[in-house]
């Protein structure tokens, strides 16, 4: 079972990607709900990772495997975080400005011991690294769609 991911390349509506792309373009501000949920982002390479050593094992048992990052961080915070990884910007992260959607998930973050226990473990790459890399593929995107 998959939770929630991100990196280069993911859909331009998902949370990561759009304030990202927002903020690179400078707008004036970007309007969010509470972001009080927390959810424990796993960047794309250390998916690939996990995967790669699930079917390259070939002693695995069978069975449901979560796959998830192993620390949940407040959205806020992250968005944040994110603000601070492109200074140059002048956008400004509005909070409490939307209602949280209905149904919404507080907490995104599944449980890897059995992974860990049966499968492997894998270095995970640290939120900071996995953001810049991410924000460095928004800017060439936005630098290669300017030069055409």
């Amino acid at each position: 079972r998959l939770f929630a991911f991100y990196g280069p390349a993911d859909s331009p509506q998902w949370l990561i990607p759009y304030t990202i792309d927002s903020l690179l373009k400078k707008k004036k501000a970007i309007e969010f709900g509470p972001c009080t949920q927390k959810y424990a982002y796993l960047y794309v390479k250390d998916l690939a990772a996990y995967i790669s050593l699930l079917i390259n094992n070939e002693n695995s048992p069978s069975g449901i495997y979560n796959i998830s990052g192993n620390q949940s961080i407040e959205l806020k915070k992250l968005l944040r975080l994110i603000r601070r990884c492109i200074p140059d910007t002048t956008t400004q992260l509005v909070f409490d400005a939307l209602p949280m959607r209905e149904n919404q998930s507080i907490l995104i973050k599944g449980n890897m011991r059995k992974f860990h226990a049966k499968i492997g473990r894998i270095s995970l790459t640290p939120l900071n690294t996995g953001l810049e890399e991410t924000i460095a593929y928004h800017k060439f995107i936005l630098d290669e769609n300017k030069s055409i």
